[in-house]
């Protein structure tokens, strides 16, 4: 079997039926469908059972093991009988394009590696539009170059991995958010990245996923500060880790690209939440010299006081909700 398509359950019962019918409607059919439940109390599970009736489909239950999904997609992987591994969260979707893609792409890098597709992220509930073009680019690259440059190039739900990785590597870290970046980071020190231009899963925003439950219950307390690198993700504290036992991996220029990178994300999150202080102290934690036009308006923001930041971020605010009102 090529694909084993794995998705995490946990209390996603308004969006999973649309999850697992995308893929059941994949144009490429050789794969099996793994729905790994992680505890859930919506009746999720249950409703797949009710509403969906296909031979590929398969659902685990089990116990909820905490995190955000790792645990489960791990259980997925242990059970898995295909060369490879897709992932699709179970708020998120494909299009019937998005496993011929992969394939493409395994096809074309011929060796285990991390590869992935480009995802749209959407609005919940706006029209998906298909990428029609003829032909895609697959690019092999350098992961740390591209996802420093920008985070979230790949999501979880438009990436997969060779069965090899895992059994090298292991799986996901149990955290509650950045378990899929840490993972990613993890893979490709050992194994290639290559990736397709052509966009074939989507992304919603607004289905109360990890990252906006994070986002809510975080409003207005005030932030963990940051005492050293490892503390500003899991996928900084994994190169940390690695470091220690091989101290020239913070020499190489991608290593740096990459942490500086996600140094510049953090900041960018904290101005936004009027938050200047731990801005500076992340700034304090790049690695070599860093003359960027993005990091030195980053850090003139995070010398402002907490109180302007506030009146400019709800000016942007009410700028942002004007234009999306139009």
């Amino acid at each position: 079997m090529r694909f084993t398509v794995i998705i995490p359950l946990y209390n996603k019962r308004a969006f999973v039926v649309q999850a697992v019918q995308s893929v059941l409607a994949q144009e490429y059919i050789d794969f099996e469908l793994l729905v790994v439940d992680d505890g859930s109390t919506d009746g999720s599970a249950e409703l797949i059972e009710e509403q969906v009736n296909d031979p590929r489909l398969r659902i685990i239950r089990q116990d909820n093991l905490g995190g955000s999904g790792g645990q489960a997609r791990n259980t997925g992987m242990t059970d898995a009988q295909g060369e490879w591994f897709a992932f699709l969260d179970a708020d998120d979707m494909w299009l019937s394009n998005h496993l011929t893609e992969l394939a493409a792409i395994a096809e074309h890098v011929g060796q285990p590696a991390l590869i992935s597709t480009t995802p749209q992220e959407l609005s919940e509930g706006t029209v998906v539009k298909p990428d029609l073009r003829a032909k895609s680019t697959i690019h092999s690259g350098n992961y740390f170059v591209s996802a420093g440059g920008q985070i979230g190039l790949n999501n979880t739900s438009s990436t997969a991995i060779h069965r090899d990785i895992f059994e090298r590597i292991g799986g996901f870290i149990n955290v509650r958010s950045g378990e899929d970046l840490e993972y990613w980071a993890r893979a490709a020190l050992q194994f290639p990245y290559v990736s397709s231009n052509r966009e074939t899963s989507v992304y919603y925003r607004g289905t109360m996923g990890t990252m906006e439950q994070l986002e809510v219950q975080s409003k207005g307390k005030q932030q963990p500060v940051p005492v050293k690198l490892q503390d500003v993700s899991p996928s900084l504290a994994m190169l940390c880790e690695k470091a220690a036992n091989d101290p020239a991996l913070f020499e190489r220029d991608d290593i740096r690209f990459y942490v500086n990178g996600r140094l510049r994300a953090g900041m960018r999150i904290n101005i936004r939440q009027s938050n200047p202080q731990n801005a500076r102290l992340l700034r304090r934690f790049m690695i070599g010299s860093v003359m960027d036009h993005q990091t030195r308006v980053l850090s003139v923001a995070a010398r402002l006081p907490r109180s302007v930041l506030r009146v400019l971020n709800a000016g942007y605010d009410l700028y942002v909700g004007k234009r999306r009102r139009r």
